[in-house]
């Protein structure tokens, strides 16, 4: 037999083990059924965090498989093959992320009126005068039907209240966190940690005093990373709380317009919504990791591609 068909042999005799392995999934991983999201915005004191019910155990089942058996291969069909195997791999890496998205806009439904407002009350004194704020965070949580999934709770960081009203930004960091089931495929061997990442967009429509009206500009960013994170335990994500986020964010201008009972300019309560990307990465095992890393190169030697 030729070296390099013997070569492609074996390294499709590796890859099957490695399927067989990688195939059988971590029962809190890829878990997005009925899937939701969902942002709950914190005015006043801080909602304390309600316990996360342990839910039913939900395992995906089925007898774990190989893509092909290997069976006396052909030397001609190993090209063939290759290149199935190459298919296989690139899906499988992306299996192994996940992304998702929450919003909470004006249209958002089920909304008390003043929810999406920064402040209590109108102002007399300024597009950026901040009495009466009474933003104090957001919660996200990713619901698969009953199941919590994840839960994060960012709020204000108020360490720095000059900074909040004579500089007109604020900065977030985590206050709670808490996952049970990841979005992405997780394997049933080796480590069951995950990395996640937020990124948080503030928006606002506002019309300046001079007239000129901003439709949903951006007014700040935020980016949160966690790396290492395991599913169900609190330990491993710890470190994590009270942690600031990356980035900064203007308090949300008021926008201008006329009080006729006052008879003169008024800003409003400042309208704004939230927009944030979540993305869910786990990690393979290292040897399924190495495969999925270096086969497609190797396997692109075997059948020749330059």
């Amino acid at each position: 037999m030729h070296k390099k068909a013997y070569f492609g042999i074996v390294l499709i005799g590796l890859i099957n083990v490695i399927v067989l392995i990688g195939c059988i999934p971590y029962k809190y991983g890829s878990h997005d059924e009925n899937e939701s999201t969902a942002i709950n915005i914190m005015h006043g004191t801080i909602i304390k965090d309600k316990v996360l019910q342990e839910q039913e155990d939900v395992a995906m089942n089925g007898t774990a498989r190989g893509i092909f058996d290997i069976v006396n291969i052909p030397n001609s069909a190993t090209g063939i093959i290759a290149d199935k195997i190459k298919d296989w791999i690139q899906n499988e890496k992306d299996k192994y992320d996940d992304d998702y998205e929450f919003s909470i806009t004006s249209n958002s439904r089920h909304l008390n009126n003043d929810l999406l407002y920064f402040y209590k009350d109108v102002s007399s004194r300024g597009a950026f005068d901040p009495e009466g704020l009474q933003f104090k965070g957001f919660t996200l949580a990713r619901m698969c039907g009953k199941d919590t999934a994840m839960k994060a709770e960012f709020e204000i960081d108020t360490t720095n209240l000059w900074e909040i009203y004579s500089d007109g930004i604020f900065r977030l960091k985590l206050k709670n966190f808490a996952i049970n089931f990841a979005k992405p495929k997780i394997p049933k061997h080796g480590n069951h940690k995950i990395d996640i990442a937020f990124e948080i967009e503030f928006k606002s429509t506002y019309i300046s005093k001079d007239g000129q009206f901003h439709n949903d500009a951006s007014i700040g960013k935020f980016y949160f990373t966690m790396n290492d994170i395991e599913l169900r335990n609190s330990d491993s994500y710890k470190k994590y709380l009270g942690k600031n986020a990356v980035g900064t964010c203007i308090i949300v201008p008021r926008s201008y317009g006329y009080s006729k009972l006052r008879d003169q300019g008024i800003w409003n309560q400042g309208a704004f919504s939230i927009h944030v990307k979540a993305k869910e990465a786990s990690k393979p095992q290292k040897i399924n990791k190495f495969i999925q890393d270096n086969s497609i190169k190797l396997l692109s030697d075997i059948n020749g591609d330059n």
